[in-house]
């Protein structure tokens, strides 16, 4: 048996390292280490050595007398001594009780107030604890940090001891878990600096950011942390559960709050950018963004520049810029400018492609033919775009063969169009076409087909007040019809006699053909027809009376008076 004076216990560790044999009976506040000899159903005996021996009665046992065994050691503390009898009375739960206690008293005044205990169960205004299985502490839903309904009965916990009051017959004891989780909070608050490196475990992925688990914190990576290629999102970067190294970039010590940088693990692109790229440079990029004023091109990750509207088209006329480039489409651009201070590229799309007036003579010269759209029409011609920063201008009389009183009777806006080239200036960028000499001068059918006199059909296309426009059958070129060439009649307006889409005859009074001066003309008679009908009337006339010498004036003064 191994003995100590109740006033020389201080800890379990004086008791296993301090008790040596004592000689003579033990006495009431012995402490007391002995092994079970014997278990019966309402005690434990223990071999106290010479003729005591030592009785613990399950009221003063710490465990279920089932969970003791033969041989195993106990520590306990005398409570009462019937020598007579041989018997020593002892109580385990009396000595852990004690002890406990102290250790806990200990920590409250001296140590770092922290402890383990078991949640045992719900009771008024909280939880109450258990503190090696003897001790009772009293945690308040306040401090407890349990979510609603969170089952923790049973479970073995940390706390920090709020408040310890030990009286001769009670004590009072009430924890917490919240301040221990503040204290941890604090410490670790103090230990991290703005700049350190840290690793923690992603919580969550939001899109206002993502928070990642430090331990005792919980830090926030904004969007704009996560990457240097602000295209990037939170979940493009980041998933639940992954470990990931982050820079701490700002702390609140009082608040608890650290603010962290995915994107500061690694080197800022911007630091670099003037020594990767230089102004003229032609780079590769990928399209990332349309406006109505440009687009940005992402060169690396985190380094856009903007190419401004101005710098797209070579020409004049602002086009749809989405039917030139398309969002994650691979182009070409020119470095114009780098202002890494603020963070700013310009580029240049248009220079990237090259100036498409730079050998304009070698790739269309004078006299070839060119395919276009029509961008504008004017009352004295149409802008043909050939190519992007490449247009012409096709005059009212290049048009078509035949006269134009109104462009856009003849062509319309988007049109595809065949055109030849007339003339350049390549210094003011001007392109002279002709949409008519790109088709084969009807003129020149006519010229060799028709001579004065012939008598010819069409169709009246349209009418002025001098005369109607005929278009002539088979030739597709038009013939003019004086007023006075309609009939033999007087007529006042040509209105009277003729109307649009109207089929007639005539004759051909006067043909010019002159290519070289671009003059081509034709004048037409309606009155030469029926003067010929006419005098067929009057030969036929004159056989039917014959010795008349009435002349053909006379016959035609006589009819029409």
């Amino acid at each position: 048996m191994e003995q100590m004076r109740r006033e020389d216990i201080t800890s379990m560790e004086d008791v296993v390292s301090h008790l040596d044999g004592v000689a003579g009976a033990p006495k009431p506040g012995d402490v007391v280490k002995s092994k079970i000899i014997e278990i019966s159903n309402n005690e434990i005996v223990l071999d106290l050595g010479g003729k005591f021996e030592g009785f613990i009665s399950l009221e003063h046992l710490v465990k279920p007398i089932s969970d003791y065994k033969l041989g195993e050691e106990i520590i306990a503390r005398v409570s009462r001594v019937l020598e007579d009898e041989g018997r020593v009375l002892l109580t385990e739960k009396g000595y852990l009780l004690s002890k406990t206690l102290a250790d806990i008293e200990r920590s409250f005044n001296e140590g770092d107030r922290t402890v383990e205990g078991k949640i045992e169960g719900e009771i008024k205004g909280g939880y109450s604890v258990s503190i090696g299985g003897i001790v009772k502490g009293f945690l308040p839903y306040s401090q407890s940090m349990f979510r609603r309904n969170e089952r923790v009965v049973g479970k073995q916990f940390k706390f920090y001891i709020l408040d310890f009051q030990r009286r001769r017959r009670n004590y009072n004891l009430v924890l917490s878990r919240k301040r221990l989780k503040e204290l941890e909070v604090e410490k670790f608050m103090k230990k991290i600096e703005v700049g350190q490196e840290i690793e923690g475990t992603v919580e969550s992925v939001r899109s206002i950011g993502v928070f990642v688990n430090l331990g005792p914190v919980t830090g926030f990576i904004p969007p704009s942390e996560i990457s240097w290629d602000d295209s990037l999102r939170p979940r493009d970067v980041c998933r639940k559960n992954q470990r990931i190294k982050v820079k701490v970039i700002n702390k609140d010590e009082a608040e608890g709050k650290v603010t962290l940088s995915l994107k500061r693990m690694t080197p800022d692109p911007w630091e670099s950018v003037d020594e990767k790229y230089k102004v003229g440079d032609v780079v590769s990029g990928t399209v990332k963004k349309i406006f109505p004023f440009g687009f940005t091109v992402k060169l690396e990750p985190g380094v856009e520049g903007l190419v401004h509207i101005s710098e797209i088209f070579w020409g004049s006329r602002r086009k749809n810029i989405r039917d030139v480039v398309r969002v994650n489409q691979r182009v070409n651009v020119e470095i114009l400018k780098i202002d890494k201070k603020n963070r700013k590229i310009s580029l240049s799309f248009k220079r990237a492609k090259g100036d498409p007036w730079e050998n304009i003579e070698q790739r269309y010269p004078i006299g070839t033919k060119v395919k276009g759209r029509i961008t504008k029409v004017l009352p004295i011609g149409v802008i043909v775009d050939i190519e992007d920063g490449v247009s012409g201008f096709v005059h009212v009389s290049e048009l078509s063969w035949n006269f134009v009183d109104n462009v856009e009777n003849l062509v319309e806006m988007d049109q595809e169009v065949e055109c030849v080239v007339l003339s350049m200036d390549k210094e003011k960028r001007k392109l002279g076409l002709s949409l008519k000499r790109a088709r084969e001068d009807p003129w020149k059918k006519v010229a060799e087909e028709l001579r004065v006199g012939d008598k010819v059909s069409g169709e009246v296309v349209r009418m002025i007040d001098t005369g109607a426009f005929v278009m002539i059958d088979g030739y597709g070129i038009e013939a003019f019809l004086p007023v006075s060439q309609v009939s033999m009649d007087r007529v006042g307006k040509i209105e009277d006699i003729l109307q649009i889409g109207q089929k007639i005859e005539a004759k051909i009074i006067r043909m010019v053909y002159n290519p070289e001066n671009d003059t081509r003309n034709m004048v037409i008679s309606m009155k030469q027809i029926q003067l010929e009908k006419e005098r067929e009337e009057y030969e036929k006339y004159m056989k039917e009376h014959a010795g008349s010498t009435l002349t053909l004036e006379e016959f035609l003064k006589e009819k029409y008076g």
